[in-house]
């Protein structure tokens, strides 16, 4: 049998659901870079509908060219194409750790409490993002084909080798982006494993290219190439040797999520806690409710060998 802990022993206030929530929260907050950049859902449902479209304005099949209007006053008739009704189930990323007693009564174990919750924020965050990851690029597979696609484009060579070319790369994947006939992306974003980035940086900041992207306040790299926020993704889910280029003006993805108001308070991180009977062990489960789409497919294209 299992009951709700009562707050009885010093320690307890640490563990209580709510401080859990916030202060997990506070841990998992900076680990997920993909939090602020794309639009949330609040939905109440098992899983989620939305609708995407089959083809771009210029290759709608139903596409006309306007003509003159007839001599009885109508209009020609057009239409548009139907689109695609696509569902995804919500999915629930989930642990469970358990504390004895002793961490609950003496103050010395406080620091065991943080490197617990420590841990539990950074897999959490771990799992999410890799689950984002995989959405924004369908699972990082650079031979793509069909209507869900993202496009896909090599580097000449790798940014580590003395006949690497990264500008050359990342305008070249920036054309490959703007020249889809009928989609009017333009590239606003470039994300890149921690060591591919210093790759770029070193790149960029040696010789004449340097006085091109040098921010004159800080005598240091100004974050930009070709008009792209260059981004640095950390513990992110992005391998080394991929990058995500993206026009975030359009909002490719979109994160769906649920929470019951029983177990949270903010409407994100889900908590519960209990203590067992049999051996008084305190029980702590954390968990979100969240899946990604990918609503704009063309909007993403991963490089990759870099």
């Amino acid at each position: 049998m299992a009951l709700e802990n009562v707050n009885s022993l010093p320690n307890d206030r640490f563990l209580r659901k709510e401080f859990i929530e916030s202060t997990i929260m506070d841990f998992v907050d900076p680990l997920l870079p993909w939090e602020d950049m794309f639009p949330h859902v609040t939905i109440d449902a098992l899983s989620v509908t939305w609708f995407k479209e089959q083809y771009s304005k210029t290759n709608d099949p139903n596409k006309r060219t306007p003509s003159l209007r007839r001599e009885d006053g109508t209009f020609p008739h057009v239409q548009m194409s139907g689109i695609v009704e696509k569902t995804a189930q919500m999915q629930q990323f989930a642990f469970e750790m358990d504390f004895d007693e002793r961490v609950r009564r003496y103050s010395s174990m406080i620091d065991h409490i943080d490197r617990g919750m420590r841990r539990m924020a950074f897999w959490l965050a771990e799992s999410i993002n890799t689950q984002v990851i995989n959405t924004l690029t369908n699972d990082l597979d650079t031979s793509q084909t069909g209507d869900d696609a993202v496009l896909t484009k090599a580097a000449a060579a790798v940014w580590s080798g003395g006949s690497a070319t990264p500008i050359d790369d990342i305008r070249e994947a920036i054309h490959d982006m703007e020249i889809q006939a009928g989609y009017s992306y333009s590239p606003t974003d470039l994300f890149l494993h921690p060591t591919n980035y210093m790759e770029l940086k070193a790149y960029l900041t040696t010789g004449v290219t340097f006085q091109w992207v040098k921010d004159p306040t800080t005598n240091d790299w100004n974050g930009m190439v070709e008009g792209l926020k260059i981004h640095k993704l950390k513990d992110a889910g992005l391998p080394e040797g991929k990058a995500i280029l993206m026009d975030r003006t359009v909002a490719p993805l979109t994160i769906y999520e649920s929470s019951d108001p029983q177990y949270t308070s903010q409407g994100k991180l889900q908590v519960h806690t209990y203590t067992s009977d049999m051996d008084h062990r305190y029980h702590v489960q954390v968990w979100r409710d969240l899946v990604p789409v990918l609503k704009e497919p063309k909007a993403v294209l991963l490089m990759h060998t870099l």
